[in-house]
């Protein structure tokens, strides 16, 4: 059973609003790409497996313009993206709006992810970044945790932090 066109709105509205307040206009892939990724939780996704999940919900848009949205998400900040071991991006929702000094320490391997909120140490990166080319001021930073690179010594569900 289709929803009405008048309960579809209210269905959609935490979604739009999202957007609205990311700064992008509502089109139906962001809002696809955005409840997708609420079913995913914590959990990582490509955007390939994002793009499969939209059209076998029955979107109506093409593989680029879901990479465009997911590309837009990513920009604005409603997604966070990481490389995996292959240099594959991953993202998973930012669930919440950081502060300003806060960073994200991912691990590839499990997902799991810690949030540091640090204005001094954030501050002293971005610097850093800066010198070499990189504009990370007022940004969330993320660092990649690849426990298998140090492998031997490694043991159960990843780092304990």
């Amino acid at each position: 059973m289709q929803a009405s066109e008048a309960s579809r709105p209210s269905a959609l509205a935490p979604s739009a609003e999202r957007l609205r307040a990311a700064g992008l206009r509502p089109t139906a892939a962001r809002v696809g790409v955005l409840e997708v990724m609420a079913t995913h939780g914590a959990a990582f996704a490509t955007a390939a497996e994002l793009c499969r999940c939209l059209l076998q919900r029955g979107a109506r848009a093409s593989g680029g313009t879901i990479y465009r949205a997911i590309h837009d998400l990513e920009l604005h900040g409603l997604l966070l993206r990481v490389p995996d071991r292959s240099r594959r991006s991953l993202y998973r929702l930012r669930v919440h709006t950081d502060p300003p000094g806060t960073l994200q320490v991912v691990c590839h391997r499990t997902g799991r992810t810690l949030t540091i909120v640090e204005p001094a140490l954030a501050d002293h990166l971005a610097s850093i970044l800066q010198e070499i080319g990189f504009d990370a001021a007022g940004q969330t930073l993320t660092i990649c945790l690849d426990p298998d690179r140090n492998a031997p010594a490694v043991h159960g569900d990843g780092p304990r932090w």
